[in-house]
Parts: structure tokens; C-alpha cells; sequence
């Protein structure tokens, strides 16, 4: 090499050194970048005060007063504590102190006021019972709240429901005072969106911090819901982090045997809390009569189900709630002698949710399974939201699928949601269940009464009995909740709230984040 190219090469090596006290890291480090399933969430709807965006858009950045423990216990959120008065008339919450926004705004009683003058009374919340039986909110100096209600009720559990009762800050409103941007006190604030919403971008919030590395950033990107494989597909070239179930089940199941198998991932899966039930008409057809039903319950074989549709990787439930949530009670059905039927063909009507896989993919192994038992069902597809609503509100079925929440929703918002009488347009996937059993109602209506956790335990039992003797619904399994991610990175920690996912240990890993 002549003494010209040396110097050359010299000088390259010199220009491509960092210069003094830089980070290299900083270069290279990228956002974590973690797959979420379903349509783009436009900035406009990542508001706790309206519906869409997606939980798993709106869990990083807002907190809801009261939270739930694994066992379904309730747990101070934003309240620090609450106290009851006049047999639960009146609920007075102390808020925790030191809680600030993302833009730097202290939380204080008189913004929870706001909030709940936001969303209580409005009929587009009606589904939480609690829109009814608010009567007055009041701001007892900085950090007390009062609520006081027309009757006793169970208002702790609705404060769980991140819609519509998540805290959120006034900076996200424009001086007019309509929405602009999500600022709430969640682990993570809001950058920006990009891609038509594709990708939303956020960093973690540590008030009075700023994230100089980039391991506290984390991008959101969105695959139709349909497209599962492709986001694990994304995962294996390295252009994802994570991908994590939620209420939503986004890990492929037949893939995750080949997953464990490869160095390049990590998978990770942990008890879910979103129960899979089989409704019945239970006003005309054939499911309406009792022995019709506990014949169905006989022949159900869950386990087999599990191995059929998550290859494993769900739990089978005998209960409304799954058997991690331990404030309900355990079904206390016991094995019988199968009851005669007629001998000739009995129809069914199977209605499930056009193109949505954990209907579509469950019903042919139950099917199977029904007619082995001598009925014979047709299958029905509907379009979900107005066409599939359409149908169950007319009874045009004998059989349907549905899911509970999961935590934090469970067991008490999806018990009053799923079965109580609607008292205005459902903001949910589906309408409550067709023609609930009177006596169920009854009881449901009853926890409602009891502001109090043990009161209302005592009402859980005899709505599982209830359930059990009349076969008023067919629990059938819980999904487990599977993560996997890239190698080299801690795994997520999932929480009892299905919407959560810790991703602090993911953040802090000692591989960094390569663009």
C-alpha cells in the first residue's frame, strides 16, 4: 500500500470515530417496536371519553382511579383510597398525591370532577351503570372527591373501565375546547402519529426526565386483525420487538410450538382472563328448554376444544369467570347421567361473527362435537356490529359465542353488561345476551345494590348456581396470554389488567435496539 492510500485510510478510520463524549448508542438505538392488531386508531378516538383507538393504544398513556387485582379484588389506581357512606350513597375518593400529567399539569379533585361530568349522564355510556346513578360529583378540596349517587350502588367496579372512566388531562383540549391530543398519566405520553395512524409513536413519561437513549421510546404499529402472521412474520425480520395477546389473540397458535423451537425469538405466556362462552336462546327454539341445554353441557369436551383451536394454550372454564379470578365462585356442576333426548334430529341454529377467527375457528370442533350428541346444527354468519346485533336481538339463533371482558371488567361490568336489559345503544362488540333468565336478572340486579365487595361475592355464588342448574350458559375456556420477542430482550411481564403489558423490563434490556 503507498504512502499516500495509508494516510487515506487513516483519515477515513478518523472521520468515522465519534467524536468526544458522544454516544454511539444514541445512533443506534431505535423504538421499541410492538405489533397491534386492528384497524388504524386516528388520534381523534385515543380518548378515554369515546369509543375505538384500541385499549392496547390507550393503556400507555391513561390510568383509571381503581384497578383490579389478579384475584379480581379492587386496588387503588389514581385514588390512593375511598371511603363509603350512607350504606354506599356516597363514595368519597382520596386521590394519590404527586401525580402529574404529561404536559406537566398536576392532578387534582377538581379535573377527576371534570371528568366525571365528561362522561356520567351521557347516553352514549349508558352500558355503565353507573351514568344512571351518579347524581353529583364535588371537589373536597385539592385531593378529595365525592360522588353521591340516587341508591346504593357498586360504583368502585366501573371506575375500572378505562372507557369512559379513565382520568383525562385538560391539555387535551384546544383552547375552543374540543379534543386535540391524548395527555393523561399513564406510563407513556403521546409523540405523534404516522402512516395514516399506522404507527404511533410514544416515549416514556418519568416526570421531570427526559428519555436520552431511546430506550424509552415505543412505536404501535397496527395489522388488520386478520393478519396475525404477518406481524410474526415482521417479528422474525427483525422489523418488530413484540407481539403480545391481549383480549385480542395475536399469536398465531399453530406457530408457537415453531416459535419456542427458534433462537431468534423468545415466547413467554401467561393465565388470560377473558372467558370463551356458548349462549342460549333462551325465549324460543329449541335452547330453551332446560334438558336441551344440559344435554349440550354433557357433550361439550373442552379440552379437546383448547387442542383444536389454541393447540394447547388455553385453560378450560366451568365458571362465568376464569379460575384466576378468585372473588368467583367455582361452578359446582357435577358429572350425571346424559339425559334421553328423542331420537330424531334436533336443529340448531350456530350464529357467529363473519371473519372473526375466534368464532370462525371455534365453531367446526364444537360443531362436531354437537352433532356426535345427535342434533344437527347449521351454521350462520353474520357481519359483526349491526348485522350480527341485528339477529341476536330478533332471536334469529339457538346458539352463539361470546367472551367476557377479562380483568379489569370482570366479573361485575361484564355480568351487568352481558345480561341486564340494555338502557341505551351498546358501546361494545355485541348486544347483551337475548332473553336472560328472569331470575338471573334479578340477582345481577341485587350485586348491583352492594357497594361492598362481600356483598356482592355472596350474590356471585348463587348467579354461578343458577347458572349451573338451569345450564343458562356454557363456559368454555380462557386463551392464554403469549408474548414473544426479539432475543436478547427481556420479556413483557403481563398484569391482571388484560389491557396492560409491562414493558419496563423490555425497555431497560441490556441489548440495545438496533435500527
Amino acid at each position: 500500500m503507498t504512502r499516500i492510500a495509508l494516510s487515506l485510510l487513516v483519515l477515513f478510520l478518523i472521520a468515522t470515530l465519534p467524536a468526544p463524549g458522544a454516544s454511539a448508542q444514541k445512533k443506534t438505538d431505535r423504538p421499541l417496536r410492538m405489533a397491534v392488531l386492528g384497524a388504524p386508531a386516528s388520534v381523534a378516538r385515543l380518548c378515554t371519553h369515546l369509543y375505538g383507538g384500541g385499549f392496547e393504544s390507550k393503556a400507555p398513556l391513561f390510568e383509571t382511579l381503581v384497578k383490579r387485582s389478579p384475584e379480581g379484588r379492587l386496588l387503588p389506581g389514581l385514588a390512593a383510597g375511598w371511603e363509603l357512606r350512607d350504606e354506599g350513597r356516597s363514595v368519597i375518593l382520596t386521590l394519590r398525591k404527586g401525580i402529574m400529567f404529561h404536559d406537566g399539569r398536576p392532578m387534582d379533585a377538581e379535573i377527576v370532577r371534570w371528568n366525571f361530568r365528561c362522561w356520567s349522564g351521557q347516553p352514549l355510556h349508558a352500558w355503565l351503570r353507573a351514568t344512571r346513578r351518579i347524581r353529583k360529583v364535588t371537589a373536597l378540596g385539592p385531593d378529595r372527591v365525592r360522588i353521591d349517587l340516587d341508591r346504593p350502588y357498586a360504583l368502585l367496579p366501573d371506575l375500572c373501565a378505562m372507557n369512559p372512566t379513565g382520568i383525562l388531562g385538560p391539555g387535551s383540549l384546544d383552547r375552543r375546547g374540543a379534543y386535540e391530543k391524548p395527555v393523561g398519566t399513564g406510563p407513556f405520553r403521546f409523540v405523534k402519529a404516522e402512516d395514516g395512524c399506522r404507527v404511533l409513536h410514544y416515549a416514556r413519561f418519568r416526570p421531570g426526565e427526559e428519555e436520552s437513549d431511546g430506550r424509552g421510546l415505543l412505536d404501535l404499529v397496527r395489522f388488520p386483525e386478520a393478519e396475525a402472521d404477518r406481524a410474526v412474520d415482521a417479528l422474525l425480520a427483525g422489523d418488530l420487538d413484540i407481539i403480545a395477546d391481549s383480549w385480542i389473540t395475536r399469536v398465531p397458535r399453530d406457530r408457537i410450538a415453531k416459535l419456542k423451537a427458534d433462537p431468534a425469538v423468545q415466547v413467554t405466556e401467561s393465565p388470560g382472563s377473558a372467558v370463551m362462552i356458548l349462549h342460549f336462546n333462551l325465549r324460543s327454539g329449541p335452547a330453551s328448554e332446560k334438558r336441551i341445554r344440559r344435554k349440550i353441557r354433557q357433550r361439550v369436551d373442552r379440552k379437546a376444544l383448547v387442542r383444536a383451536v389454541h393447540h394447547g394454550h388455553a385453560d378450560p372454564c366451568f365458571s362465568l369467570s376464569a379460575p384466576t379470578v378468585k372473588v368467583w365462585p367455582r361452578s359446582r356442576v357435577a358429572p350425571v347421567e346424559e339425559e334421553a333426548l328423542p331420537p330424531r334430529k334436533i336443529p340448531l341454529r350456530f350464529l357467529i361473527k363473519k371473519g372473526i377467527a375466534r368464532e370462525v375457528d371455534l365453531a367446526p370442533p364444537l360443531v362436531a362435537q354437537l352433532e356426535s350428541a345427535g342434533f344437527e346444527v347449521v351454521v350462520v354468519s353474520r357481519e359483526e356490529g349491526d348485522p350480527y346485533n341485528r339477529a341476536v336481538a330478533e332471536g334469529l339463533y339457538d346458539l352463539r359465542l361470546d367472551r367476557t371482558f377479562g380483568l379489569p371488567y370482570d366479573p361485575y361490568i361484564t355480568l351487568v353488561y352481558r345480561f341486564l336489559p340494555p338502557t341505551g345503544p351498546p358501546a361494545s362488540e355485541s348486544s347483551p345476551a337475548f332473553g336472560a333468565h328472569r331470575d338471573l336478572i334479578r340477582l345481577i340486579e341485587k350485586a348491583t345494590h352492594h357497594p361492598d365487595l362481600e356483598g356482592r361475592m355472596r350474590v356471585y355464588r348463587k348467579i354461578q348456581d343458577l347458572v349451573d342448574e338451569e345450564a343458562l350458559a356454557i363456559p368454555l375456556y380462557v386463551p392464554r396470554r403469549v408474548a414473544v420477542v426479539r432475543a436478547g430482550l427481556e420479556p413483557p411481564v403481563f398484569g391482571s389488567d388484560i389491557y396492560h403489558l409491562d414493558l419496563a423490563p423490555v425497555l431497560d434490556a441490556k441489548t440495545p435496539l438496533r435500527r
